[in-house]
């Protein structure tokens, strides 16, 4: 059996709101303050992409230097990775474009490989570890002999990005335990004692 998420550009549109504004650390003095998106765009098979203003405080000769950024676009890519054995959904981010007004392009892109360098190094995405979230036992009534639980575990995720949705699916193993001690049904042994021959040995 298999589950299937649909977020559309409107979805995706509200819930990057809710993440905003936020502030981005960078190193031990640099920062990335991120405010409400003034777009947000769905790459097929690449990610999704945020445009927004922001404020990038970065270290220049030992003085922490605040810059503004009339417009900053971060790519967000969605994929399926492992933890621990088990399929994780991590959102890796990079910086695509950084747009400082009076500025040559030149020095923008220097700052959008310096930025997207410590983000590397940084290694740590958004991560969903619906592996553990979905899996789950959900205990049987005791009506139901000798059944135990029903038990429901992941065993794939897959996700894809289209022009006009991000698309979750996630596959899942099935199984219902059985108590080890099972009774045996009431009158199975009273059939077996009534079913031999009168004398019989």
């Amino acid at each position: 059996m298999w589950l299937e998420a649909i977020l559309s550009r409107g979805d995706l549109t509200a819930l990057v709101k809710k993440f905003t504004p936020v502030t981005i650390r960078l190193g031990e003095d640099g920062s990335i303050y991120l405010s409400e998106p003034s777009d947000v765009i769905l790459v097929p098979d690449v990610g999704v992409r945020v445009v927004c203003r922001a404020n990038l405080t970065w270290p220049f000769l030992g003085i922490r230097v605040p810059i503004a950024l009339h417009s900053l676009t971060v790519l967000m890519r969605p994929e399926i990775v492992k933890g621990h054995g088990l399929d994780e959904l991590a959102f890796k981010m990079e910086l695509e474009h950084a747009d400082i007004a009076g500025v040559p392009a030149m020095i923008d892109n220097h700052i959008t490989e310096r930025v997207n360098k410590e983000l590397a190094e940084k290694n740590a995405p958004l991560i969903w570890k619906f592996s553990e979230t979905l899996s789950h036992a959900f205990p049987l009534p005791a009506l139901l002999e000798p059944l135990e639980a029903f038990d429901l575990r992941v065993a794939w995720g897959k996700v894809k990005v289209t022009p006009d949705a991000l698309v979750f699916a996630v596959s899942f193993h099935s199984t219902v335990t059985r108590h080890t001690a099972a009774s045996t049904p009431p009158g199975d042994s009273k059939k077996t004692a009534s079913s031999r021959p009168a004398g019989g040995v």
